[in-house]
């Protein structure tokens, strides 16, 4: 009796604890290895092995092996390695490396006060004719990995870097470079990479007429009320502008301010920067920073609105990526609409490429239609109908291939969209009732008065108030 309890207490004491890791690609034992139970030790993990239908892997001879290797290096095991696959060899996506500051989005800070200047930004945009402007760092492919089964452990494929020559842009494809081909502006846009001339008047107005220019503007007063603008790169007004219809492929800098109405529009392929912006419809893709103020005004972008030091009373809002402001709502309890984490281009972006999509699903069928009787008599073809045959399906090859390439667009408008989203809203002041949060297709209103700072947040379905400390 004695003797089976203390063959039962030795097994006991001799157990090793061995595991299949998640990815399968080893088999760890963790542990402490006994001298004088190595056969039990053996005989325990092969048992387990087995049960992992890895019971051809080693053998109880190359287990007490390792096991003696373990005993003379470290009893006391904490994952070792039993069995190692092939880890997989990640792929690494192509990456552009820019030739300056040219994007970049922060504000100039005044090194004694520690002020922000809004209306001058860190970036560089001017370039000269020759500068580099870009390098294409290429991508590199993974490796398939092997697990301990024997299974093939696939790896994604990389994504290249995507970037193409614009208008005064030249590349040099030996080494992947891009150089500006005359001084201007320099734009970033759908991955196209362009320089744009700058063209420069003093306003915008009757004795102007309306401008329509491919390149950068500069306006040295105003743009008037009235007038049409028209660019393919930025626009920097010095003053003020009035009510006006702005289209620009770039970012528009206001030195003054924006005083418009709901009649005419600004739409933009870059972001804004202005002293404020009252009664004005807007649609940016990137940020909208704003010094002072924004007022009843309907604004929508890709990037953020930042207000960090002034206000937004009244009007629509609706930024991807986040807003921070001092003070929401006015004591007249104006209703503020503040939208988050909601891409405005999603649905017409994806609606387009549904619909061409559509069209080419249709034009494949009817290529399978003609195709369906002449391939029934395949054998009987005449050369001339065999050549059609080859014609028509390369054409439903190239059919397919676009259609893995819009749907493969689509995913990545869906994943751009997730990643540059922001589920939050900072006030750092003051949010006054008729304050409406709205996130996630939920909404909060604000029926008091909050002092801040605090955030609104999307947690658990519902949206919530939580403070913040009290740094910027």
């Amino acid at each position: 009796m004695w003797g089976n309890v203390l063959q039962m207490t030795d097994r006991i004491h001799a157990e090793l604890i061995v595991q299949l890791a998640r990815d399968k690609l080893s088999v760890v034992v963790s542990g402490h290895v006994r001298e004088d139970a190595m056969g039990l030790h053996a005989e325990q993990i092969q048992g387990e092995l087995t049960r992992l239908r890895l019971g051809e892997a080693l053998g109880v001879a190359p287990l007490l092996d390792w096991l003696r290797i373990q005993l003379g290096e470290n009893p006391d095991l904490e994952n070792a390695v039993l069995l190692q696959g092939r880890p997989p060899v990640p792929p690494v996506d192509g990456t552009i490396e820019w030739g300056g500051h040219f994007f970049d989005t922060g504000f100039v800070v005044d090194e004694k006060t520690g002020n922000i200047d809004y209306r001058k930004r860190t970036a560089e945009c001017s370039v000269k004719r020759g500068q580099l402007l870009a390098t294409v760092i290429p991508h590199k492919a993974g490796e398939d990995g092997v697990d301990v089964y024997g299974n093939r452990v696939r790896v994604d494929k990389p994504r290249p870097a995507k970037i193409r020559a614009g208008e005064n842009v030249t590349m040099q494809e030996q080494d992947g470079t891009f150089y500006a081909a005359c001084d201007g502006r320099v734009r970033w846009d759908l991955e196209v990479l362009s320089v744009d001339e700058v063209f420069r008047v003093g306003y915008v107005g009757l004795e102007s007429g309306d401008i329509n220019h491919p390149g950068a503007l500069t306006v040295d007063k105003d743009i008037e009320e009235g007038s049409t603008v028209q660019t393919g790169g930025d626009i920097e007004v010095h003053e003020v502008i009035e009510a006006a219809n702005i289209d620009a492929g770039g970012t528009l800098t206001v030195q003054g301010g924006i005083a418009s109405d709901k009649d005419h529009h600004i739409r933009l392929g870059g972001g804004v920067h202005a002293k404020f912006i009252h009664e004005a419809d807007v649609e940016a893709v990137m940020d909208i920073c704003v010094e002072r103020e924004i007022v009843h005004s309907t604004l929508k972008t890709c990037g953020a609105v930042l207000v960090p030091s002034g206000r937004i009373v009244g009007g629509d809002i609706v930024a991807l990526g986040g807003i921070k402001a001092a003070q929401t709502g006015s004591p007249a309890s104006v209703p503020t609409v503040l939208t988050v984490g909601e891409d405005y281009r999603l649905a017409p972006e994806l609606a387009e490429r549904e619909r061409r999509i559509k069209d080419v699903e249709e034009q494949l069928a009817q290529i399978k239609k003609r195709l369906r009787p002449i391939m029934g008599r395949a054998k009987s073809l005449a050369p001339a109908e065999r050549e059609a045959v080859r014609t028509m399906a390369r054409n439903a090859k190239a059919h397919n291939e676009k259609l893995e390439a819009l749907q493969s667009e689509m995913e990545e408008i869906k994943k751009r969209s997730r990643e540059q989203g922001e589920l939050s809203v900072e006030i750092h002041e003051i949010v006054y009732p008729e304050t409406i949060f709205c996130i996630q297709g939920e909404r909060l209103r604000v029926k008091q008065k909050f002092v801040g700072p605090f955030r609104a947040v999307y947690s658990e379905g519902k949206i919530e108030l939580e403070m913040m400390d009290g740094d910027r």
